[in-house]
C-alpha cells in the first residue's frame, strides 16, 4: 500500500474524532455535573497540528495544499510545521543543508520553499497561525553519516560539538542511531541560535517552535570537553554518575542557557515572533515537584523554570499517553493540575499535546476534553500523518 493511501486512511478515521468532539460540544451535561467541551471550546481555543517532515505532507505545493485544507476542514487553527528535522532545512538557508524528500529518498526540489509556500497559503489565505518547528539538538538519525553538502552538515563540519555518552559513543542506538549536539558547548548553542535567528529574520512566522531542546535520556554528557566544563563550573574532581544531582542540575542549566540564547537571537531578528517549545512530561507526576520526575532527571529539561522566567512564550507539553491503558490514562489526568499550576506562574500559554497516533478517535477526544476542562489554553495533535492509531 502506498504512503499516500495509508495517510488517507488515517485522515478519514480522525474525522470521526472531530465528530465526537462536536457531539460533546452540544450535549446536555446538567445531569452528570461534569465540565465538558461546550464550556471550554471557543473560537479562540488553540488547536494545533504537528506536521512532520518524515513523510508526505510538505514536500510539494500539492501536498501542502492538501494538508492545509484538511487542517482547516477539521478545525485546527495552528500549524507546527517541521522545517528542521535533522540539522537540515525545509526553507532557504545559508547555514544548513537542504532537507530531503524522505518518502521518495531524493533531494527536495530546490525550486520549492515549503515554509514560504505554507506561510502564503495557510497564514495569508486562511488566517492560520504558523510556527516553524525546529528540532534543536538532534541533528542526525541513521547508521550512515550525512552526505557531503553545501553547506556542510554540522555532524561533518563540527564533530567536536557532538554529545557523547559514558561509553564514548555519539549515536543513541535505542533512538534510531540519533546524534545530538552537546547543549553545554557554547559554539553548538550559538549555531542553533543562529539557525533560529535566520528563520525569524527571513520568514514572517508566528513563532519558532523548539523540539529536542533537551538531553537524550540516559548517561549523556561525558565527552572530555563537556566534563571539563562541568568541573570548571562546579569544582567537582571526579567523573559524575548519571544520577548525580549536581551533574543533572548543571546539565539542566546548560539547556536553559541554550533556550535563552535562542530567544535572544529570535527577538533580535524579529521581536514580534514568539518562542515556543515542545516539552516532556514522562511517567507520572511526583508529589515532590517536577524536578523529581523522569522528564527533569532524564532529559534535564527544566521547562517550568523557562515558563516562569518568561524565556518561552508558550509550551506544548508532549503528554503522550494511551487512553486505553489504565495507568497511562490516570497519569494523563494526574498531570493536568500540575500543568495548570505551572501555567498560573507563567506569562505564556500552555497547550497539551495529544498522542493521537496512539489512540482511537474517541480516546483522543476524551483527552482533549479533559485538557480543556482542566484549563489548558488549547491542545496539539500529533500528528497530521498519523492523526489516529492505525487499525490492526
Amino acid at each position: 500500500m502506498s504512503v499516500e493511501s495509508s495517510v488517507m486512511r488515517h485522515l478519514r478515521s480522525v474525522v470521526l474524532s472531530l465528530a465526537f468532539v462536536a457531539v460533546a460540544c452540544t450535549s446536555n451535561t446538567e445531569s452528570s455535573g461534569e465540565g465538558t467541551l461546550d464550556r471550554v471550546i471557543r473560537p479562540s481555543t488553540l488547536r494545533a497540528l504537528w506536521v512532520d517532515s518524515w513523510g508526505d505532507g510538505i514536500y510539494s505545493p500539492e501536498q501542502c495544499d492538501r494538508m492545509i485544507a484538511w487542517a482547516v476542514e477539521n478545525g485546527f487553527n495552528t500549524l507546527l510545521v517541521e522545517v528542521r528535522k535533522t540539522g537540515d532545512a525545509y526553507y532557504r538557508s545559508r547555514l544548513v543543508p537542504r532537507g530531503r524528500d524522505v518518502a521518495q529518498n531524493r533531494p527536495l526540489d530546490h525550486a520549492f520553499d515549503p515554509l514560504d509556500y505554507i506561510l502564503r497559503r495557510a497564514k495569508g489565505e486562511h488566517g492560520l497561525r504558523v510556527e516553524a518547528w525546529l528540532v534543536a539538538n538532534r541533528v542526525w538519525k541513521g547508521v550512515a553519516d550525512p552526505e557531503p553538502t553545501a553547506p556542510l552538515h554540522v555532524v561533518l563540519s563540527h564533530p567536536e560539538w557532538l554529545l557523547v555518552d559514558k561509553d564514548g559513543e555519539v549515536r543513541q542506538r535505542i533512538a534510531g542511531d540519533s546524534i545530538s549536539l552537546d547543549p553545554s558547548d557554547p559554539a553548538a548553542r550559538s549555531h542553533v541560535a543562529r539557525v533560529a535567528g535566520e528563520v525569524a529574520r527571513r520568514y514572517p512566522v508566528d513563532a519558532i517552535h523548539l523540539d529536542y531542546i533537551r538531553y537524550p535520556n540516559g548517561p549523556w554528557g561525558y565527552g572530555e570537553r563537556s566534563l571539563r566544563r562541568y568541573r570548571d563550573a562546579t569544582g567537582a574532581g571526579s567523573t559524575p554518575s548519571a544520577d548525580d544531582p549536581r551533574f543533572i542540575r548543571w546539565k539542566a542549566d546548560q539547556v536553559t542557557a541554550e533556550v535563552r540564547e535562542i530567544r535572544n537571537a529570535v527577538k533580535l531578528a524579529n521581536p514580534d515572533i514568539d518562542l515556543t517549545a515542545a516539552v516532556v512530561a514522562w511517567g507520572a507526576p511526583d508529589p515532590g515537584g517536577y524536578r523529581r520526575t523522569k522528564g527533569y532527571l532524564g532529559a534535564c529539561q527544566d521547562w517550568p523554570d523557562w515558563c516562569q522566567r518568561g524565556l518561552v512564550d508558550g509550551v506544548y507539553v508532549m503528554h503522550y499517553k494511551r487512553e486505553g491503558v489504565d495507568v497511562q490514562a490516570r497519569d494523563f489526568r494526574a498531570w493536568l493540575p500540575v500543568f495548570m499550576e505551572i501555567r498560573t506562574k507563567s506569562p505564556g500559554f500552555m497547550a497539551v499535546g495529544l498522542a493521537a497516533y496512539l489512540n482511537t478517535p474517541s480516546e483522543t477526544a476524551a483527552q482533549e476534553s479533559a485538557s480543556l476542562a482542566a484549563g489548558a489554553d488549547g491542545t496539539a495533535w500529533f500528528s497530521y500523518r498519523t492523526p489516529a492509531r492505525p487499525r490492526p
